[in-house]
C-alpha cells in the first residue's frame, strides 16, 4: 500500500520537496524538480539545471504571478483553454507533449486532477495530487473534508485536513 500523508512524508518525494509547497519561489532553484502548476514533474538521475512550470488557466486574464516566477528563474509554459495565450488547450494536454519524467505532482481543480491521475495511470507514471476541500474544523474531528481512497477491502474515507492534503492519485476513488 502507498502511504498517504503530508507532502514531507511521501515515499517518492524528492529531497526537499516539501519546501516547494511551503515556499515555491524561494526554494525551487535548489530542487531537482520540474514544476508544473497544476503539475510538477520530477526528473531522476542528474540534476536539472532549470525549473519549468506548466501553468494552465481558462483564459489569459486568470494568469497571476507569471512575472514573479520568471524573475525567480523559472521557465514558464502557459496554456489557456480558449487559446488566448500560450498553448491552446488544457494543461494536461500540454503535459503530454513534454519530455518524460519520473514523477508528477499536481494541484488545481478536481476535474484536472482526475485527468492528471488518469494520464499518469495510462503512462504508468507515479503521481501525487494536492486536494482542496471546505474544512469545518481543520483537525479531522468533523469529517467534512473526506475523500474516497482505495483499500484492500474496497474503499474507505480519508480526511484531507489530517491524512492529506497530498495523496497518491492511484489511490483515489472517483465517482
Amino acid at each position: 500500500p502507498v502511504r498517504m500523508g503530508r507532502l514531507d512524508v511521501l515515499p517518492h518525494s524528492p529531497p526537499g520537496f516539501a519546501a516547494v509547497a511551503d515556499s515555491l519561489v524561494q526554494e525551487c532553484r535548489t530542487l531537482d524538480v520540474r514544476l508544473h502548476t497544476e503539475l510538477i514533474a520530477v526528473h531522476g538521475g542528474g540534476r536539472v539545471d532549470s525549473v519549468e512550470m506548466i501553468y494552465g488557466v481558462r483564459n489569459k486574464s486568470y494568469f497571476a504571478g507569471v512575472s514573479e516566477f520568471e524573475k525567480a528563474g523559472i521557465q514558464m509554459a502557459l496554456a489557456t483553454d480558449d487559446g488566448s495565450m500560450g498553448f491552446h488547450g488544457r494543461v494536461t494536454q500540454l503535459l503530454e507533449q513534454r519530455p518524460p519524467t519520473d514523477h508528477w505532482y499536481g494541484c488545481g481543480p478536481e476535474p484536472m486532477l482526475k485527468a492528471l491521475g488518469d494520464l499518469a495511470h495510462e503512462k504508468k507514471m507515479p503521481c501525487h495530487v494536492s486536494l482542496e476541500s471546505p474544512m469545518a474544523c481543520g483537525l479531522g474531528i468533523c469529517f467534512s473534508c473526506v475523500v474516497k481512497v482505495k483499500t484492500g477491502d474496497g474503499w474507505d474515507y480519508r480526511r484531507i485536513c489530517v491524512d492529506g492534503p497530498v495523496f497518491d492519485s492511484s489511490c483515489l476513488v472517483h465517482d
